[in-house]
């Protein structure tokens, strides 16, 4: 019998999973079908009277999905084309063997359900006949690269002013910096907004103020981690995150990698599907390069450019491969990996560091369970260790591991909300 805690779930109504399937998912399908909708006049102009019918078929199946949602039905079967849908099926029958019924949204476990609504919307794309390959939550993600720009430019400045004449001496402060900028960077989430942007936060002008938000700091065990292999192949594996301000945090962390010659390439990981609002696919690399270019800014400009030349030397790649990247839209904690994604695992275990960013990783490094707060990070992954590792996240779910005695108990007193926030973070390790 298993002796790990329960699954966070919206059964626990004072918890942020309930409000999360109460408030925040019905939120986000509004804004999702508010989205299609919009598309229907420019289907019809498209492809006619077919068009019009197929985007009103989309957005009538979304709405219904929200409305299962907020009524607790059961979770229905995907049944669709994609590379992952033999993953969901058993998913479903081993949920409804678990719960001894059919799950539904307030009773099954969080992470499954949440998962279940992206993946489910996924599907009501794909089984239309012209939105196939629509992004729903672009026009967000615009939005969020547009209210980000100033601290991109700040970001740019720094970074370019730096990054071709790194000293020996100022190479680990420079580290720390970029590693902490891509952090706090992880702030910007608009699944957490659900879809409303705001400014962003400015990471780099803001580095000292939050350090005293950083719960638990292993940044120098990664340091030393990197600073010490002795190898002519070192590769870094970045699991992505969010669009706009973080992933261009990420790519400036990465370059620095490179340009202080730490490692000889780093592997993004993105999502293959539109993904918790504003995760990042493969395409939106592309559309972050063209923004790039098109900046009036010359130091936008230039990391567009190095980062171009980074792709193209294969310094920086794109797993792109969706029967690979398949498992970070699934709804299984990282522990199942080795035998629900071999594949995937056998490619990972070959890294030199592992970053996992925000906060969806970290749910599915730990399960998603109810740990309590002084657990250690290695038992929480149950046995998850590829490769040598590190997480960088802030708080936005009711789960936290690796903290001291008493630490929550004082970060409460101080902050009723420091779980869900985004105000707190944690940079965690595993080597």
């Amino acid at each position: 019998m298993s002796s790990h805690p329960l699954p966070l779930s919206a059964l626990d109504t004072s918890s942020f999973a309930y409000t999360t399937i109460s408030k925040r998912l019905p939120e986000i399908l509004a804004k999702i079908v508010d989205s299609c909708h919009r598309q229907i006049t420019n289907l019809e102009k498209t492809h006619g009277k077919d068009g019009a019918a197929d985007g009103v078929a989309v957005v009538s199946k979304i709405s219904r999905l929200r409305s299962r949602v907020m009524t607790d039905k059961c979770l229905e079967e995907i049944e669709d084309s994609f590379v992952d849908v033999e993953d969901w099926k058993n998913s479903m029958c081993l949920q409804t063997k678990q719960l001894g019924d059919t799950p539904t949204w307030f009773t099954a476990p969080w992470l499954y359900v949440e998962c279940y609504m992206y993946r489910y919307l996924y599907h009501c794309l794909i089984e239309s006949k012209f939105m196939q390959d629509f992004d729903p939550f672009l026009d967000m993600k615009s939005q969020s690269y547009e209210a980000s720009r100033d601290a991109m430019e700040d970001l740019s400045t720094f970074f370019i002013s730096t990054c071709n004449n790194i000293k020996e001496e100022t190479m680990q402060q420079l580290f720390m910096d970029f590693l902490k900028i891509s952090l706090w960077a992880n702030r910007n989430d608009l699944s957490l907004s659900c879809g409303a942007h705001t400014s962003a936060i400015n990471p780099h002008q803001s580095l000292n103020t939050f350090q005293q938000f950083i719960l638990v700091d292993q940044s120098n065990q990664v340091w030393q981690h990197l600073a010490n292999l002795k190898s002519s192949k070192i590769r870094v594996d970045i699991v992505l995150d969010n669009f706009g301000m973080e992933f261009f945090s990420d790519l400036v962390f990465a370059d620095f990698l490179l340009s202080a010659q730490l490692v000889h390439q780093v592997v993004f990981y993105p999502k293959p599907i539109p993904w918790f609002v504003s995760d990042v696919m493969p395409r939106d690399v592309t559309t972050l390069l063209e923004k790039l270019a098109q900046s009036d800014n010359e130091n936008m400009r230039a990391c567009g450019e190095r980062w171009k030349g980074r792709f193209d030397a294969k310094e920086f790649l794109i797993e792109d491969d969706a029967s690979l990247i398949k498992f970070f839209t699934l709804a299984h904690p990282f522990s199942d990996m080795s035998h629900v994604a071999p594949q995937l695992h056998k490619q990972l275990s070959t890294s030199s560091l592992i970053i996992f960013k925000g906060d969806l990783n970290y749910r599915k490094l730990v399960g998603d369970l109810n740990w309590d707060t002084t657990t250690s990070f290695r038992d929480a992954l149950m046995g998850f260790h590829p490769a040598p590792m590190c997480s960088l996240r802030t708080l936005k779910a009711d789960v936290v591991v690796g903290l001291e005695d008493g630490q929550a108990g004082q970060v409460e007193k101080l902050d009723t909300d420091w779980l869900t926030t985004g105000k707190y973070a944690v940079i965690q390790s595993l080597m």
